[in-house]
């Protein structure tokens, strides 16, 4: 019985990671309307972009507190450590992006880089929470066996 429980769950997580792949980022309404109002101006697209990457960043950090209070003490240096791993990855991304398409659009096509990520990693700690909350209700107290 309890293989049966470990196999759905590894299915579930499978398929759910792979729907993350191939998702596309998700963006507010504003920052569509945004883009679509800047008219292909590099300087309008930046500043729609970087609107969108506060708006999301709020949620980044909502979500990430949100989890931190849920895991376990024992998965909490984890989650800590792969979101520094996470930043790290993010930011040396998004400079070789910068850097490999230089001159006026590197700015847009950094920022852009920076909220794709960002939308990215919610959906990860999004998943994250799920499992969370899934399996900490099963998990033993402290000092239960």
């Amino acid at each position: 019985m309890r293989t049966a429980g470990v196999i759905l769950l590894a299915a579930a997580v499978l398929a759910t990671a792979s729907e993350a792949q191939e998702s596309t980022p998700k963006f507010s309404a504003a920052y569509y309307k945004c883009e679509e109002s800047a008219a292909g101006s590099d300087m309008a697209m930046t500043e729609c972009a970087s609107a969108e990457s506060e708006r999301q960043d709020k949620t980044l950090n909502s979500v990430y507190r949100e989890l931190v209070t849920r895991v376990p003490p024992d998965a909490k240096q984890a989650l800590i450590k792969s979101e520094r791993a996470w930043l790290s990855f993010r930011d040396a991304q998004c400079d070789f992006e910068y850097q490999q398409v230089g001159g006026t659009s590197a700015h847009v096509v950094g920022t852009e880089c920076e909220l794709g990520l960002t939308i990215r990693r919610i959906e990860e700690l999004n998943h994250s929470l799920d499992l969370e909350r899934q399996f900490e209700p099963k998990r033993p107290k402290r000092g239960s066996k």
